[in-house]
């Protein structure tokens, strides 16, 4: 993992200077409206303290988090069970997107508008996820 976390470090720091004369030119640095570097989720790695290492490395960034599973969202609210452990994110981590998994178009619909409830920026649907551990199931992805 310190291994992942020092290849990450060096190809954050190579695209943000290769970003900085993009970043001097204000809102040219976006393509179409968003950051042009995506920090992507990855599974077992995106998760909060990891995004609050990517943000004290670079603002220039957009965030993403793990991909949380509708179904998971959905149950956990109708059980009135916290959501904490699976929206929360810092006031610092802005612009964030919180990556939502699954196969049925009503429950991501409704697991989108409980993300949208939490104040992230975006939501992304999963529909092609190359981990083993989604796709392989044959869950979805």
């Amino acid at each position: 993992l310190l291994l992942l976390q020092l290849l990450l470090l060096l190809l954050l720091l190579q695209a943000t200077w290769s970003l900085a004369p993009l970043v001097a030119m204000g809102d040219e640095a976006h393509a179409n409206g968003r950051p042009l570097l995506q920090i992507a989720p990855m599974l077992d790695v995106s998760y909060e303290d990891f995004r609050q290492y990517m943000r004290l490395l670079t603002r220039r960034a957009q965030i993403w988090t793990e991909m949380v599973v509708d179904h998971t969202l959905l149950f956990s609210e109708k059980e009135g069970r916290g959501l904490h452990g699976f929206l929360d994110f810092q006031e610092n981590e802005h612009p964030i997107v919180c990556q939502l998994g699954g196969s049925d178009p009503s429950t991501l619909a409704d697991a989108a508008q409980v993300v949208e409830r939490w104040g992230y920026d975006e939501v992304n649907l999963n529909v092609g996820c190359p981990s083993d551990r989604v796709a392989g199931k044959g869950e979805f992805g």
